[in-house]
């Protein structure tokens, strides 16, 4: 249970840099509707697993999360864009973040297997609206 909690914690720790980059990344648009981040989290449920903490921008989705097992993982999306849009650059730096921040040369212990692809969010600007209108998600 001891390596659990320490194989977490550093999952925890990755997903809060990447959280952390991401911001920094969307703070530099002038537009304001793509600064505009909505976070959320679950109850803890131990059955079923929970949504530590998820941010979802119109450009970049990224999700902790906890399953029945009590093990972390992180689910990440990104907008697609074309290679020479204004988009392009914050979402593959995104790309990058999440691997960097996860890799095994750059963690105490192996967590490359935190990062989930049974789904991806392919389209952040739809998942953002129809959060933003359906849920009560904090606006930062």
């Amino acid at each position: 249970m001891k390596s659990q909690n320490c194989y977490n914690q550093i999952v925890k720790n990755a997903y809060l840099q990447i959280v952390k980059q991401t911001k920094q990344l969307i703070s530099g648009f002038e537009e304001e509707a793509l600064r505009g981040i909505l976070e959320r989290q679950d109850e803890p449920n131990k059955m079923h697993g929970y949504i530590v903490h998820e941010l979802i921008n119109p450009l970049i989705y990224a999700r902790l999360e906890v399953y029945k097992d009590d093990q972390f993982g992180i689910h990440y999306g990104y907008e697609q864009s074309e290679l020479y849009t204004e988009y392009y650059p914050i979402t593959s730096a995104f790309i990058r973040s999440v691997y960097m921040f996860t890799s095994k040369e750059n963690t105490p212990l192996n967590i490359e297997n935190c990062i989930r692809t049974d789904w991806v969010v392919t389209n952040c600007a739809e998942l953002y609206e129809y959060m933003q209108e359906r849920y009560n998600c904090n606006l930062i």
